[in-house]
């Protein structure tokens, strides 16, 4: 099933996944259907400081936008940034008999079987061979997750919403009782930033890198030290921060650190923990033989995956179908590299007894049992113990695998399915007719599923003052123009420095007298400082002269003999603070002998 973690923002997703270039087209073209987009910019610094250079991303939550957006201030505008597709790995779930997927607006539909409530639409034990919306969750939805008879959403807001069923507490209300609607999970933390829903029991990360678990625990797959049901939120021992991805699977769980380390624990089957042995862990434990940092990790029923930081597919467990892809029918209790992909994997996802990849290049594999056509290459039913291409798909930004059906989404927001189409798993309302080869799910064509993507623009150009900074995108096939709420960007006044010098050094009563002020940035400011200068001979007012980009010429005339206190005072405009300068110059009688002025 699909690991479920949210972009942890511009640090784990940002870090771990492959990003698509844009422009890429589907190869299996479904209908566009154009939708609203949802626009955020972020600032790198806010405050900031006059001519600082600040970093705006911008992030679209829509059905794979491709193109360009404009960042403006106020009406300027500041400069353009090119759109990369993001990864799309929560966008879509599966663990068995159901599936759901996130719409481009950010709400969730579910199909397939629906025994205990689990598409979420009201209607319990009435299965749907096409999407149905899942109840009040209509748009704010930034992550799915589903498993065994559960699914869970994930909102923009942190908290975590679940709907299904609830033998073992899988809802945390203090019932058994199922739910065919979604409810709140209470005992959470308001910062949670992934979820991932397992056979019977479900996980969730907070921002601060803190695992959390709950449900069933049977065989210690909440964490906790216990194999005693746990009908709440508790932490998982020894994962209190610093973790970077949660993944639950039907008896077991797994999580990447901050630092890439894969971690396991619960049943361990058939070697599926990755440590060495079959013995059940109550607590985590390092899966071992992995050659190096781990950026994706996904599991299910009996074997476990993951992808490295440099792009190579590993897996353990049991192998008996072929569905630990290197060659074998065989189990391993430690990780084993698939056969051909050793580079550019982009992410892993693990089904009942078989296993799908996509690359960074938006190809798709699968190996493993093919009983139904899950493989997707057009030979079931027969298996395979090496990856084999899904045919007449390309573009794939992420992947999901069930008991006996795989769902992709591609780069152009379509959702794609194949494989066991019993109870409409498939989703394209042809219940029970399977498919070997990837089908159009009903309603989910070009720029339905949500595909997010991102730009940036690196500018010093932004006004001093409180500046309204909106992302202007002006649409595509599959999305429609939007704007972004305004960002208010402060921007302080930067700090400068005013010199000045007298010309000529050793004036006389006749000689008429003139100034070269330079005024300068301090740092962290940049630019050239423009405003206007004022100058005083004493207490009298001499006249105010303009200053641009840093400069000021200022013809004083003549002055009377004597010494001469000059004071001149730098007020800048919106952009820059005021500083002063003092220059003491003694004009003598024409013709006299003259003393060198003090600077």
């Amino acid at each position: 099933m699909p690991f479920a973690a949210v972009s942890r923002v511009l640090r784990t997703v940002l870090a771990h996944a492959a990003l698509v270039p844009a422009g890429v087209a589907l190869a299996i073209a479904g209908p566009a259907l154009a939708g609203p987009m949802s626009i955020d910019v972020e600032s790198s610094l806010n405050p900031s400081t006059y001519g600082q250079k600040v970093t705006f991303t911008a992030r679209l939550d829509g059905g794979g936008p491709t193109g360009s957006v404009t960042f403006k201030d106020g009406s300027k505008t500041l400069g353009t940034g090119t759109l990369s597709l993001l990864d799309a790995t929560t966008s879509l779930g599966i663990m068995a008999n159901h599936t759901c997927a996130l719409t481009a607006a950010g709400g969730v539909e579910c199909w397939g079987v629906n025994t205990y409530g689990q598409l979420g639409n009201g209607n319990m034990g009435v299965n749907a061979t096409t999407p149905v919306p899942v109840v009040g969750l209509e748009s704010g939805i930034v992550a799915i997750s589903v498993g065994f008879y559960n699914s869970c959403a994930l909102t923009g807001t942190g908290t975590v919403k679940c709907w299904g069923r609830n033998q073992f507490g899988q809802l945390a209300d203090g019932t058994t009782n199922d739910s065919d609607e979604p409810v709140d999970i209470p005992g959470l933390p308001d910062d949670i930033t992934a979820v991932s829903v397992g056979g019977s029991h479900i996980c969730a990360l907070t921002d601060g890198g803190a695992a959390w678990c709950w449900g069933s625990n049977n065989a210690g797959q909440v964490g906790n030290g216990t194999v005693v049901d746990v009908p709440v939120p508790v932490t998982v021992q020894g994962l209190s921060s610093g973790v970077a991805t949660i993944a639950a699977g039907f008896g077991h769980t797994c999580a990447i650190t901050e630092t890439g380390a894969a971690k396991c624990w619960g049943s361990n089957g058939d070697g599926k923990l990755g440590d060495g042995t079959t013995t059940p862990r109550q607590t985590p434990v390092d899966v071992i033989g992995l050659p190096g940092p781990v950026s994706v990790i996904s599991l299910q029923q009996n074997h476990t995956c993951a992808v490295t930081q440099a792009g190579a597919a590993w897996c353990w467990g049991y192998g008996g179908e072929g569905e630990l892809g290197n060659g074998a029918n065989g189990n391993s209790a430690s990780p084993v590299p698939v056969s051909g992909l050793g580079a550019g994997v982009a992410t892993i996802e693990v089904g009942w007894a078989h296993t799908c990849a996509a690359t960074e290049a938006g190809a798709a594999f699968c190996w493993g049992y093919n009983n139904a056509g899950q493989l997707g290459d057009g030979n079931a039913p027969a298996q395979a113990n090496t990856p084999q291409a899904v045919s007449g798909l390309s573009n794939v930004v992420t992947l999901a695998a069930g008991q006996y059906h795989t769902c992709a989404v591609t780069a152009a927001g379509a959702v794609m399915c194949w494989g066991d189409n019993a109870n409409g798993k498939l989703g394209d309302g042809k219940n029970p007719t399977d498919s070997d080869t990837p089908v159009q799910i009903a309603g989910f064509g070009a720029g339905a599923a949500l595909v997010p993507a991102r730009a940036e623009l690196k500018t010093r150009d932004v006004r001093g003052g409180k500046r309204p900074i909106t992302v202007h995108y002006g649409g595509d096939s599959g999305n429609d123009p939007s704007v972004s709420p305004a960002l208010t960007q402060v921007v302080r006044k930067g700090k400068s420095k005013t010199k000045a010098a007298v010309r000529p050094r050793e004036p006389d009563t006749e000689t008429h007298i003139r100034l070269r002020v330079r005024v300068k940035a301090v740092s962290p400011a940049r630019g050239r400082p423009a405003g206007k200068l004022t100058v005083r001979d004493g207490s009298r007012k001499i006249g105010t002269f303009k200053v641009r980009r840093g400069r000021a010429n200022v013809r004083l005339g003549t002055l009377d003999q004597g010494r001469h206190a000059l004071k001149m005072l730098f007020r800048g405009n919106r952009d820059w603070k005021r500083s002063r300068v003092k220059k003491t110059v003694t004009v003598t009688a024409n013709g006299s002998d003259t003393t060198r002025p003090s600077f």
